[in-house]
């Protein structure tokens, strides 16, 4: 799997390639946030100095339907820059647990756990205002999923 950063005169994107749907809409979460984030946590020390578990963080359920996957993609990333704007947390950790269609469109079931905004520790790079359908891609091969997603900065 690789995330790579795509420049734009106006926008930055990313363009996300994974083994599995799934696993590139989580990668996509990171993608976005480490453009947000200069130093986005991958592992957190505790007070005790013990590994915080994920218990530790706060979770947000998200479910989703959208009328494709394209659509679902940018409601996906929304919800999670909605989180960082709107409840000041910072998602560390994205999981989808169901994605597909199921002759209504296309349902996202995932959780994003996430830890509480705080600048001595997450330094910020770019404000990013939206997730775009500019130049929107998601390719699911038999070997590799492709998404290309550029946000409004």
């Amino acid at each position: 799997m690789s995330v790579t950063i795509l420049e734009h005169p106006s926008d930055i994107g990313i363009e996300v390639i994974s083994s599995s749907l799934k696993r590139a809409f989580e990668e996509a979460v990171y993608g976005l946030m480490s453009i947000i984030i200069e130093r986005f946590p991958t592992e957190r020390i505790g007070e005790s100095g013990a590994l915080e578990s994920i218990e530790s963080l706060k979770r947000r359920e998200i479910w989703l339907n959208g009328i494709d996957l394209e659509n679902i993609l940018v409601k996906w990333l929304s919800e999670a820059l909605y989180i960082y704007d709107g409840e000041k947390l910072v998602p560390t950790e994205a999981i989808v647990t169901e994605l597909g269609s199921y002759g209504h469109g296309v349902d996202l079931r995932g959780v994003l756990y996430c830890e509480q905004f705080d600048p001595a520790i997450h330094r910020t790079k770019l404000d990013v205002k939206a997730v775009t359908y500019h130049q929107l891609l998601v390719e699911v091969a038999e070997s590799y999923t492709k998404l290309r997603v550029f946000f409004d900065i």
